[in-house]
């Protein structure tokens, strides 16, 4: 199995500022670490989230609406991973 920035640099059309891995987090968890990690993230900067939660297609988007940061899109890693591509609202 690649690891992560390999993967992303060699098929993602997103170059992300911050690549967060939430490896077998679950939403509550996953959403969590997610909101400290974006702290490091630059305003209007991109942050890459892998996982593996099968409640992701639903749950990002939604935390991206109510926080008001844009999901750019979605790419499959793998068979089980994904990368969300986050893009952090400029306040």
């Amino acid at each position: 199995m690649l690891p992560v920035s390999e993967l992303l640099e060699n098929q993602s059309n997103f170059k992300p500022d911050l690549i967060f891995d939430g490896g077998e987090s679950g939403c509550g968890e996953l959403l969590l670490e997610m909101r400290l990690a974006l702290r490091k993230v630059p305003a209007n900067g991109v942050m890459a989230v892998i996982t593996v939660d099968p409640g992701a297609p639903e749950d990002l988007p939604a935390w991206c609406r109510m926080t008001g940061h844009t999901l750019l899109g979605r790419e499959p890693l793998d068979r089980r991973r994904t990368a969300y591509f986050i893009q952090k609202t400029g306040l």
